[in-house]
Parts: structure tokens; sequence; C-alpha cells
């Protein structure tokens, strides 16, 4: 049915204005309701959305894109590295400003307002993760002698460059060089020595050309400053590794309120979507009823440029209604826009009508394939 009525595509359209990754896919799978009063909700909701949208107010939104996977890599008891980490304390820290977002809007979207109420605040936990992260990176005062740790590690990068710098300056080793600027080789920094004077240069052999004329030697003194930059790097690793597993047990512990969080973050990116359609399309609110009448207004096919509205009557005195003319006359477009009316109001989208519809709700819709 979805595709002989191109209702999936309608669904995509409908996709194409959620945020978030999780909105999307519950939008492509949506069933129709066929309960008067949950599909009257939907309605309210999209009613709601569409005042909140028409005021163009920045409304803040954290897109979830990567905070399901993180979730489930905390639930495996996987660290989460620095950048990570920093994705859920913004994710957290939006998550308070849409909930004062709607709390201040509650007049104008109670319903919106009461589903963000629900919005769990880690106020402790974003505060914890911001205090120990900075711009990706484990800050230098999350932990004992980090900072300290990686200023010695840049001073001894610092004497490492000035060796070099010092040493390919110095007259009395000018004549053993082949060159005069400092060479990275399989992770060491070396200097080209002639071949004929390695001998005379005190260090390890890293690598040589090709040709066998230049050897590139690690300088012995460089060998020692590396060995305590290296040193020190474990050092920083083990601490940084303890505080990213210290972080990550600590959003373990709160896995269950994010969870709730990331939900309520879906529900209202699929209603703002639901009026965001609204709008572009410039649709208006069907109202519903459960005797089988169906009346439209002026509906515009919404996958179709510059589509003829349709217009029909179905009610209780008029039970049936025969469509002629023909061949590319329209009858097929004016049968799936009456079943695209019903389907788009059942999961909670205004029509694109001139004035309100009025939709059956009803279970089931039959169609052949010479409708579609």
């Amino acid at each position: 049915m979805d595709q002989d009525l191109q209702f999936d595509q309608v669904k995509n359209k409908l996709a194409s204005f959620a945020r978030t990754s999780e909105a999307k896919e519950r939008i492509v799978n949506i069933k129709p309701l066929t309960n008067i009063k949950a599909v009257e909700s939907l309605l309210t909701q999209t009613e709601e959305a569409v005042k909140l949208l028409n005021l163009r107010e920045h409304i803040p939104f954290a897109g979830s894109e990567n905070i399901e996977h993180l979730l489930k890599k905390v639930e495996k008891g996987i660290s989460l590295d620095a950048t990570e980490l920093e994705t859920i304390a913004d994710f957290l820290r939006v998550n308070l400003l849409i909930k004062r977002y709607f709390y201040k809007r509650k007049m104008l979207a109670p319903n919106l307002a009461l589903i963000a109420s629900d919005l769990v605040e880690l106020t402790k936990l974003e505060n914890e993760i911001y205090s120990k992260i900075e711009h990706g990176i484990v800050s230098d005062n999350a932990g004992y002698d980090l900072g300290r740790l990686r200023r010695k590690k840049c001073e001894l990068k610092e004497k490492v460059k000035n060796y070099l710098s010092d040493f390919l300056k110095n007259k009395n080793y000018e004549q053993y060089l082949q060159d005069y600027i400092p060479f990275k080789k399989e992770g060491h920094w070396t200097i080209a020595v002639k071949a004929s004077f390695k001998s005379k240069i005190a260090g390890q052999v890293i690598s040589k050309s090709a040709n066998g004329k230049t050897f590139y030697i690690e300088p012995a003194k460089v060998s020692n400053l590396v060995s305590q930059i290296l040193a020190i790097e474990a050092q920083i690793t083990l601490i940084e590794e303890q505080i990213l597993g210290l972080l990550t047990a600590r959003i373990f512990e709160d896995l269950q309120a994010l969870r709730t969080n990331l939900a309520i973050i879906n529900e209202i990116d699929f209603i703002l979507a639901r009026g965001q359609f609204s709008i572009d399309f410039s649709a208006k609110r069907p109202q519903l009823n459960e005797k089988q009448e169906l009346v439209l207004h002026e509906v515009r096919h919404p996958l179709i440029q510059h589509p003829v509205p349709l217009s029909l009557s179905l009610t209780n005195q008029t039970r049936g209604l025969m469509i002629t003319g023909p061949n590319a006359g329209g009858k097929t477009v004016s049968l799936k826009t009456v079943g695209l009316s019903i389907l788009m109001t059942e999961i909670g989208l205004f029509l694109p009508s001139s004035k309100p519809c009025n939709i059956p709700i009803v279970k089931d819709i039959f169609i052949t394939r010479g409708a579609s």
C-alpha cells in the first residue's frame, strides 16, 4: 500500500525535515494510527510545533547521530575518548536548554512542554566532564601531575630540536654531513652523515640511502632525550586513560537517564519535522470523524509540482464515487490523493488544502494495482 499510494515517498519527504537519524528512521517506518484520540493528539502536537516554528526563534537542539553509538560503547564497558565524552556533555547541555526553552513556551505549546519536562537534568555529570575535558583532550588540571608532565614533555622536545639545530650548525661536524637539516626516519630524528664518516658520530644508525652513500644516525644525546620523552608519554597516557575510564563509568551510572533523554529528543524532533512539513506545504489541520465521512477542500498532492487541487465529498448519503475520464486525465492522482490524505492525517500531518478537510479514521484502506 505504501508504494502504491506513494506513502513511503511522503514519509521520506517528512524524514528530510528531521535532524536526528533516529527520528528519520522512525518516520520512515511509522505506521498510521487508527485510534481517533491518538491521531487527535498527534495533530495537536503538530499544531503546537507550527506555532513555535512560525515564531522563527532559535530552538536549541542537539543532534543525536552519535549518541546512541556512544551509549552502546559505554554499555559494553568500552571507555570513551575525550572527544566522545565532550559529545555526551554537549548533548546534556543542550538537553537542559531544550527543557528551559519549552518551559518558557508552555502557554503556546503545552503538550511539547510536557514532553520536554521529562528530560532528566544531569548537570553534575555534565560539569564533571567539562571540568576534565577541554577542546577534545583531557585538560591539564584533570589529574595529578598531568600538567607538569606535559610541560616536561614539551621542554624535552624543545631540547631535541635545539640540539639537532646546534649540531647541524657546528663547524666541527660540517665535513661529516651529507645534508644540513634533520630527517625523521622510522620515528627517529636523525642527521644525514656521509658513509665514510659514520663512525665519527656517536649514535644509532637508523637507516641508510639506497646507494649506501648516506647513513641516517640518531645522535646518542637525542636517543637519551627521546627515551625520557617516551617514559613521560607512558605516564601521561596512564593518567589520561584513568580519567577517561572514570568519566565513562560515571556515564554508565546515568545510562538509563541518557537513554530517556535521547528518546525524548527524538520524539520532539519528530514533532518539529511534522510542523515544518506543514509550514512548507501551507497545510491545514484536518478535522477527524468516525462517521466514515470524507470531505476534501482543494487538496494538493504533496509529491507533484503544480498539482490540480482535488475537492470531493463522501458522506453518509454518498457512499461511493465513480471517477471517469480519458487516459492521463488525473484519475489515478485523484485516487492517490484521497488515500494519502487519510494516511497523512493518521501519522499527524496537516494536509495541503485550502481549508480544513474532514477525514475519517479508518482501520484499512483497500486498493488494487489498477489504482497504482
